[in-house]
């Protein structure tokens, strides 16, 4: 517990380095386009949707931040913001509509993950410079770049083995009631875990598959490609839940500055120095700045004409 104490800004850094990879590489995938079959113009719509905010919103939060000297805030807002966008990302389903257009269910938690993506895009970059001691430095810059390389192949492995998985359990149930055999059912198999749409067609007419059943491998594989993004959605929601808290455990990078010393005076009685002006009693008071390269055990003056002479 003590390791993980003094090390807290690295593991907070690391996790929501590995997050903001896992997200940023599925948010954007066109597989996830395939499943609600939309037009080009409505998928270049998301992307200007979604890097748009960032854009937008980037240089703002960057200004903020350096102006007000806070990072703790605007991450763990940010990772909230994302890991509501995750659970709706987990949690949507084919027959889902907003507005009445299916197109939209993406375009809300698109604009969510944008929005709570551009803190940790923007402020973890520096993060890992602060947090860092300067001889490991490029070390910790090296492990940060890992780390967002290893949040991409873990995505990747996740989705690609819960797809086939899933999409080979899926398909033999469905073979007897499909009426495909077994010489048929090798190539249409292959084409659904390619998901080639086109290839799935051509093999389906070729071998002479009804187009009842050919819809019914379709919804097959879009069912068992939601079931593999929807695994990766709920880690990606747990991991922000965990960046978050390691953001808000940060220790404060910019500590404020202690108040400076303030400047000894003494005060002398009036009858040991000449009567200055004409009040009776009046005190004169001397102001001696201390030198910190001076040895404070030796008194600042060793009599009263050493004063009288400063």
């Amino acid at each position: 517990m003590s390791f993980i104490s003094k090390t807290k800004e690295l593991w907070a850094t690391s996790t929501g380095l590995f997050h903001h990879e896992m997200t940023h590489s599925f948010v954007d995938n066109q597989e996830i386009y395939l499943l609600f079959e939309m037009q080009p113009l409505i998928q270049g719509s998301r992307f200007v949707l979604f890097y748009g905010i960032i854009t937008i919103l980037a240089p703002i939060i960057a200004f903020y931040c350096s102006r007000k000297k806070i990072i703790k805030l605007p991450l763990a807002i940010g990772y909230l913001f994302v890991m509501v966008a995750s659970i709706l990302m987990a949690t949507i389903t084919m027959d889902d509509t907003l507005l009445g257009m299916p197109p939209l269910t993406m375009f809300f938690p698109s604009a969510l993950a944008a929005i709570g993506l551009t803190a940790p895009l923007v402020l973890l970059r520096t993060v890992v410079q602060l947090c860092s001691p300067a001889h490991l430095t490029c070390f910790v810059t090296s492990l940060a770049s890992f780390i967002r390389t290893l949040g991409i192949i873990t995505g990747n492995i996740i989705i690609n083995s819960r797809y086939n998985a899933s999409l080979s359990q899926n398909f033999t149930n469905s073979m007897s009631e499909l009426g495909i055999s077994v010489e048929q059912s090798q190539d249409l198999f292959q084409a659904l875990r390619m998901r080639n749409v086109d290839l799935l067609v051509d093999i389906a007419s070729r071998l002479g598959v009804s187009q009842q059943a050919l819809k019914v491998l379709e919804n097959i594989a879009d069912k068992a490609q939601m079931d593999s993004f929807r695994i990766v959605w709920i880690a990606v929601a747990v991991l922000a839940f965990l960046a978050a808290a390691g953001c808000i455990a940060m220790s404060t990078v910019n500590q404020n500055e202690p108040a400076p010393r303030s400047t000894p005076t003494i005060t002398l009685p009036s009858d040991s120095m000449p009567r200055v002006g004409s009040v009776p009693n009046q005190e004169v008071r001397f102001s001696a700045v201390l030198d910190i390269r001076r040895d404070p055990e030796k008194p600042l003056f060793n009599d009263m004409e050493e004063i009288v002479k400063y």
